[in-house]
């Protein structure tokens, strides 16, 4: 478990700190959502990116590439370091 950093988000710094904060917090929990939705998709019968390609409107032949775009982005932000980053210093 990390130890929460305080800082004073009345400075410039500080404020674009907890800026940073909120915004990974809110790009995270939409990535997920994504994630589930695009693998919902998957999912259907029969299983091709056809149907992300529909959905998401991106060109023709891109559904897997764009899948696996969105699953590798969805690790990294949910992944232990971003965690910890947010966890220590998100003051709320």
């Amino acid at each position: 478990m990390s130890t929460r950093i305080h800082y004073d988000p009345a400075t410039a710094h500080g404020k674009l700190l907890a800026e940073v904060c909120d915004e990974l917090a809110t790009v995270t929990a939409k990535m997920t959502r994504l994630k589930r939705v695009v693998d919902a998709m998957l999912a259907g019968t029969p299983t091709t990116p056809q149907q992300i390609e529909a959905e998401l409107g991106i060109t023709a032949g891109q559904g897997q590439n764009v899948w696996q775009l969105i699953t590798d982005a969805e690790t990294k932000l949910t992944a232990q370091n971003v965690r910890v980053f947010t966890d220590t210093l998100d003051q709320g």
